[in-house]
């Protein structure tokens, strides 16, 4: 079971019932019982403005492990991260890296070629590119490490498709997209018409447009019943570990994009 936390007002017990939850949870805790993305979920609304953080910590903590939680989210405005030090707290990276490839092809208005730049081939990437592979004519990458050229040259055989390796900066600034899985050395300058998909490495990018924000959808267009101010990518990724979702499930919706 995951745990959804967000903060709430402190209240007054005014009824039987209301104090007995007091007693039963541990101060005004509310509890209640969900499903996210096919997981079970415990949604816990917290007064963290009371005078006793600590006591309020231990109970939630307490209440934590009663029911089993394995992982932990918190609604953006949670004032007390630090409460769940001890679970585990996803933070969606990989899904986010997973869906770069994606993410290239919905924002570029032009599909002949996409330039990469990776460090590492690990699935996540692996992903990324066999997704440039069905969406775009010519892939070019870059790379420092000579075994995730030589991986990703095996990767594209085995898909059935060329790559292009180390290409010219002249080429680089002819890209219609850009793709940029890891931190490379040096800067690289992109063309005036190249869509960029940096992640966190945008300050080593020169570009005109990069993709700033990306939301996420369902392909059979059902809504996510994700609950407000919580991170879509963490519980995306989680319900996709857990076997519940599958990386296929899901599409890119809509891309900001900052010029």
């Amino acid at each position: 079971m995951i745990l959804l936390a967000e903060p709430g007002e402190r209240k007054k017990p005014k009824t039987a019932a209301e104090l007995w939850r007091f007693i039963k949870h541990g101060g005004d805790i509310s509890v209640s019982r969900e499903t996210v993305l096919g997981m079970r979920a415990l949604r816990m609304t917290v007064p963290t403005g009371g005078r006793r953080p600590e006591r309020l910590r231990r109970r939630v903590i307490s209440l934590a492990c009663r029911f089993g939680v394995s992982a932990v989210f918190l609604r953006d405005d949670f004032p007390c991260p630090e409460w769940f030090a001890a679970f585990r707290r996803p933070d969606g990276k990989e899904f986010r890296r997973r869906m770069m490839g994606k993410t290239a092809m919905f924002a570029a208005e032009c599909h002949d070629s996409v330039f990469v730049y990776l460090r590492v081939l690990d699935k996540c990437a692996e992903r990324a590119l066999c997704d440039l592979f069905t969406g775009f004519r010519h892939v070019m990458l870059s790379s420092a490490n000579e075994r995730a050229l030589s991986a990703a040259e095996t990767a594209a055989d085995m898909e059935g498709m060329s790559i292009i390796i180390a290409p010219s900066e002249s080429r680089i600034l002819k890209a219609d997209a850009a793709v940029i899985l890891d931190k490379p050395e040096r800067a690289i300058r992109l063309g005036d018409g190249c869509i960029a998909v940096t992640g966190k490495h945008g300050d080593s990018v020169i570009c005109s447009r990069r993709v700033a924000g990306v939301e996420y959808g369902r392909v059979t267009g059902q809504a996510m019943g994700i609950p407000g101010g919580f991170s879509a990518e963490s519980l995306i990724h989680e319900s996709v570990l857990t076997g519940m979702m599958s990386f296929d499930d899901f599409c890119v919706k809509r891309t900001e994009i900052f010029s």
